[in-house]
């Protein structure tokens, strides 16, 4: 089996564990995004001041989902 069937198929034992280690930090970094990315009364986000969801919140739900 080739790397990229190996990939698809979801049995890529080589790059697995790695990313299983760090998937947990990513999520951590995009509930403290979302909680800092927030809408105020004017939909608009407290943080950056982009229309709601700005592009920092849409990424962090993003992450959230994997």
């Amino acid at each position: 089996m080739t790397k990229l069937q190996e990939r698809k198929s979801g049995q890529d034992t080589s790059r697995g564990s790695s990313w299983d280690a760090v998937l947990p930090g990513y999520r951590m970094s995009a509930a403290a995004a979302l909680l800092e990315h927030r809408s105020c009364e004017d939909g608009r986000c407290a943080a950056c001041g982009q229309p709601m969801p700005c592009p920092p919140a849409c990424n962090a739900e993003l992450i959230l989902e994997l």
